[in-house]
C-alpha cells in the first residue's frame, strides 16, 4: 500500500479508499465491475466512496479536489488530496487510464482527452437555451449557487479582498487568520467569539434576491431536480423552493445543534440565548450549542453524498454566482451527464469549466440578478414571475406572524 504522504507525488494521482482485501468484496460494497460507462460515473462513484469510507470508519475529514489536468482533459478529476488526519485510513490507486480504455464499452472521446464534438453542438448559445426553455426540454435542472447570489441581499462574500467577509472581521477583531471564527476546535474551547458575531449579523433581517425567486420559480414550474448551495444564509427557503429540493453542503442558519453528541436544537431559541449574551451548552454533554453550519474541521452533511445521484439525471445544468474555488464543492460539475447543457453566471468566468470539455456550455457574464431579470424578460415569464415573487411574500409574512402562536 502506498504511503498517504507519497500519493501526491505518484503520476496517477486518483485514489479511492480500499474497505475490503480483495476485488469481489469491494464489488459485492459498491456495485463497482470494473466497467463504468463514462469518466463522469467513475468521478461520481470516487466521492461517494470516499465519503462513504471515512463514514463508516468515523474519520472527521477534508477531501479537496486537485487542479484539473488541462493537458490531459481526461473528463475526470485527476486527483483527491486528503487530510493528514486520515493517515491512519487505507487507500489504494484506482484503475488506471489503460484499464478504463480496455473495460469502456464506448472508448471514442471517454478518456483520451479528445473532446472533440460536432458543430450543432459547439454552436450552443443563449439563445438555444431560451428556445429549450420555452419548449419544455429541460426537464430536470440542477443549480449550484454560491455567495454572488447573495451579495445583492446585503450579504457579503466571504473572501473579496476589502468588503469580504474575512477581511471585515480580521480588521475588526485584529484576527491574523480570520477563518478561525469557524474553526470548530477554537469554538468547543471559546465560543464568545462566535457569539459575538453571530448577534452582530440580523439573518432573519435579509430577503431573497431575484436569483434566489428564479430558482423558485423553476421548482414551482417542477423543472428543478436540486439546488446545491454553498450559502449558509438559507434564502432559499424564503425564496420558495421546497426544502427537499435544497442540498445545503456547508449547513445553514435555519437549525442547530451539539456540534459533540450531535442532538438537534431551536435555533430560535439559540438567538435568544445568543441576544441575551449567554452561551447556550448541551444539557447532555455541556458543549457548546452552535447553527448548523459546517465549521473548520467538520464533515460536511450527509446529503451532499447520498444527493449526487441527482446530478446524474440532469438535463441542464445552471451554476450561478460562485467562482467553484472550493472543495469538495467544485467537482459536482464534473458528474453531470456528458451531453447535459452547461450555463455559468457569474462577473467572471469559472477557470476550469472549459476543462471539463463539455461541448454545451456557456457563460453569461455579469451581476447574476440582471443575468436572470434580462433571462425571465427572453423567456417571457415577467408577470408570472411577478406574481409568484408576490404570493412567495405573503407566505413570509404569513409565517412571521404565526411565530411564537403554534
Amino acid at each position: 500500500m502506498m504511503p498517504i504522504s507519497k500519493l501526491h507525488k505518484h503520476k496517477e494521482h486518483d485514489v479511492i479508499p480500499a474497505t475490503c482485501n480483495s476485488q469481489d468484496q469491494e464489488e459485492q460494497r459498491t456495485g463497482f465491475t470494473g466497467k463504468l460507462n463514462s469518466p463522469e460515473e467513475h468521478r461520481f462513484l470516487e466521492l461517494k466512496l470516499l465519503n462513504g469510507c471515512f463514514k463508516e470508519r468515523g474519520v472527521k475529514h477534508h477531501v479537496y479536489s486537485l487542479p484539473y489536468d488541462k493537458t490531459e482533459r481526461r473528463g475526470i478529476s485527476v486527483g483527491i488530496r486528503l487530510d493528514q488526519r486520515c493517515q491512519q485510513s487505507g487507500f489504494r490507486r484506482t484503475p488506471s487510464k489503460k484499464f478504463y480504455q480496455k473495460n469502456f464499452k464506448d472508448k471514442k472521446n471517454r478518456v483520451s482527452g479528445n473532446f472533440t464534438s460536432d458543430t450543432e453542438e459547439m454552436n450552443y448559445t443563449a439563445k438555444d437555451l431560451v428556445e429549450n426553455l420555452k419548449n419544455g426540454k429541460y426537464k430536470n435542472i440542477t443549480v449550484l449557487t454560491g455567495a454572488g447570489i447573495s451579495v445583492n441581499a446585503g450579504i457579503p462574500d466571504f473572501r473579496s479582498p476589502k468588503i469580504g467577509l474575512y477581511a471585515t472581521l480580521k480588521e475588526k477583531y485584529g484576527m491574523d487568520d480570520p477563518t478561525e471564527i469557524f474553526s470548530l476546535q477554537r469554538f468547543i474551547k471559546d465560543p464568545t467569539l462566535f457569539y459575538n458575531f453571530f448577534r452582530e449579523q440580523d439573518w432573519n433581517s435579509y430577503s431573497p434576491t431575484l436569483t434566489h425567486y428564479f430558482i423558485g420559480l423553476l421548482d414551482y414550474k417542477g423543472l428543478l431536480n436540486v439546488n446545491y448551495t454553498q450559502n449558509i444564509d438559507a434564502l432559499e427557503l424564503k425564496a420558495g423552493i421546497s426544502k427537499e429540493k435544497v442540498v445545503a453542503a456547508h449547513g445553514n442558519m435555519s437549525g442547530a445543534h451539539c456540534p459533540k453528541c450531535g442532538q438537534s436544537k431551536n435555533i430560535k431559541t439559540f438567538e435568544e440565548y445568543v441576544k441575551r449574551g449567554k452561551i447556550w451548552r448541551c444539557n447532555k454533554c455541556k458543549c457548546p450549542i452552535k447553527p448548523t453550519v459546517v465549521f473548520f474541521g467538520e464533515s460536511l452533511p450527509t446529503e451532499f453524498s447520498e444527493s449526487m445521484d441527482k446530478i446524474k439525471e440532469s438535463d441542464l445544468g445552471i451554476i450561478i454566482g460562485t467562482s467553484l474555488a472550493v472543495s469538495p464543492f467544485n467537482s459536482l460539475p464534473e458528474i453531470f451527464p456528458r451531453d447535459t447543457s452547461i450555463v455559468t453566471i457569474n462577473r467572471e468566468p469559472i477557470k476550469h469549466i472549459p476543462a471539463l470539455g463539455r461541448p454545451k456550455c456557456i457563460t453569461l457574464e455579469g451581476d447574476c440578478d440582471d443575468v436572470i431579470s434580462n433571462l425571465i424578460k427572453d423567456l417571457g415569464w415577467e408577470q408570472e414571475f411577478k406574481e409568484f415573487i408576490a404570493a412567495q411574500k405573503e407566505v413570509v409574512e404569513h409565517l412571521k406572524s404565526l411565530e411564537g402562536k403554534i
